[in-house]
């Protein structure tokens, strides 16, 4: 079961990213700092939330 649940999650957490990457992606913004924490905070919010998943 944890190999049919695995693909899935990290199919989510990549559109997450993906989604979240596009979000600040607009045209004329030069300022990557809030980009770059953004990405790390939502990676380690997954990274804690897919643990506690596994955890269950």
């Amino acid at each position: 079961m944890e190999a049919d649940r695995a693909p899935r999650d990290l199919g989510s957490m990549r559109n997450r990213v993906a989604s979240v990457v596009m979000l600040f992606l607009v045209p004329g913004s030069e300022d990557w700092f809030p980009l770059a924490l953004v990405v790390t905070s939502g990676l380690l919010v997954t990274g804690i939330l897919l643990r506690a998943q596994s955890a269950e």
